[in-house]
């Protein structure tokens, strides 16, 4: 690949054709220009993707609110579920007698 290159570039720098534009040609050259292209095109797509992605959350959390919450599967989350319910009824109980 080395020897290919600078092949590449001294039948551009020594070209009567193309001499005078051999900092511009070659597949160094190239894939420089190939790179810089891509990035500004990345960089110019980047917020419509962030855009759709928080979309996205915003979409899925909704819907998992409308689900409700997740089942407990183990002995603390079970308990800090029944303290949650617990305090819940305490709470709305202490409205009813306080006649809210």
């Amino acid at each position: 690949m080395v020897s290919a290159r600078r092949k590449e570039h001294e039948y551009f720098a020594t070209s009567p054709d193309y001499g005078y534009l051999s900092s511009k040609m070659g597949s160094e050259y190239l894939a420089k220009l190939l790179s810089k292209h891509l990035e500004s095109v990345i960089m110019a797509r980047i917020p419509s993707i962030t855009s759709l992605i928080n979309k996205s959350i915003d979409e899925l959390e909704s819907e998992m609110d409308h689900f409700g919450r997740p089942i407990a599967v183990d002995t603390g989350a079970q308990l800090n579920i029944i303290l949650e319910l617990c305090r819940a009824f305490d709470r709305i109980f202490k409205e009813q007698l306080d006649g809210g």
